[in-house]
């Protein structure tokens, strides 16, 4: 989850991998929108993927296949194994910051694309109960 903050051209230049993004980006609400669930997506998948963030993996170069609007098909890097489904969200919580978020899954595993935001006692409680 990545708060959706303002950024200057010159860094999403620099986060894409390439000069000519800086002359083009901008942060319009629209741009930033795109750029935040373009990188949370890539950060779901290199996690899901067992891997991180490297050189390896420019933002650039990620290039999910859309099923709809918020959810995109990415294949699996392992040769053989299942590809990867991707949720974008973007949400504004009960205070003035919005977040991007996005989920990677298998196709088979269910998820009812539902997401809660617990304060930390909450937190705590639920943890307790899986003990």
């Amino acid at each position: 989850m990545e708060l959706v903050a303002p950024l200057e051209a010159s860094t999403i230049g620099l986060l894409l991998g390439h000069s000519q993004a800086a002359s083009q980006a901008g942060s319009s609400e629209k741009e930033l929108d795109a750029f935040y669930e373009r990188w949370t997506m890539l950060e779901s998948w290199l996690k899901a993927e067992g891997t991180g963030l490297h050189d390896g993996h420019p933002l650039a170069e990620f290039a999910p296949k859309s099923v709809d609007s918020k959810r995109f098909y990415m294949e699996a890097r392992q040769p053989g194994m299942t590809p990867w489904i991707l949720t974008s969200l973007n949400f504004a919580p009960p205070v003035p910051e919005r977040y991007a978020l996005a989920i990677c899954r298998r196709p088979e595993e269910d998820w009812t694309e539902e997401v809660a935001l617990l304060d930390g006692i909450e937190l705590a409680k639920r943890f307790r109960t899986l003990l």
